[in-house]
């Protein structure tokens, strides 16, 4: 598991402070105690990305009357914190699916999460809201369809998967929804 989250980390998209860091293996694999603290930095640069969001929604966001400039600004604002509500979906995700009962990790886990929860806060704020797909019928206006399997449980044409959120802001698409649709 510690391999697997190490790799994931090197490859997560955290530019590029973090893509340049040393594989930190030993004898049986990564050193523990290394991992969680590549996690905890990792961790703060999130918090740091978090902070920032915050600061920015204090100083204005949606509510006020603002010139097509001021709007352009914040949706260039919001898509450039894309990235870090996808490393934090990550995150959580992949130590949802961890198996074991580490304590340190657990506790590290609900960090990220609570980070998670006041970044989605924050954006909301702004006016960026996820676009709904798993259980939807396809919608090709706002779904990217990248995969389709048989229709189980599912019916034909809608959304079983989202391999990544797709956001609204303002009530105009920021991003397609990457989905996998029932055939």
């Amino acid at each position: 598991m510690w391999a697997r989250l190490h790799r994931w980390i090197r490859t997560a998209g955290f530019e590029p402070e973090l893509t340049r860091m040393p594989v930190l293996f030993e004898e049986g694999g990564v050193k523990g105690k290394d991992l969680l603290r590549l996690l905890s930095e990792t961790t703060a640069k999130l918090q740091g990305e978090v902070e920032r969001a915050e600061a920015m929604a204090r100083r204005g966001g949606k509510g006020r009357r603002e010139s097509t400039e001021d709007e352009r600004q914040w949706r260039q604002f919001a898509k450039s914190m894309l990235p870090a509500l996808d490393a934090l979906d990550r995150l959580v995700d992949m130590g949802e699916k961890a198996p074991g009962e580490d304590a340190t990790f657990r506790n590290w886990l609900q960090s990220v999460k609570a980070l998670r929860v006041r970044l989605t806060r924050t954006m909301e704020s702004i006016g960026l809201k996820p676009v709904a797909s798993v259980g939807s019928p396809v919608d090709l206006e706002v779904h990217d369809v990248t995969g389709v399997v048989p229709a189980g449980e599912f019916p034909p044409n809608t959304v079983v998967a989202e391999q990544l959120k797709g956001y609204l802001f303002r009530g105009t698409l920021l991003r397609d929804a990457r989905v996998v649709v029932a055939q």
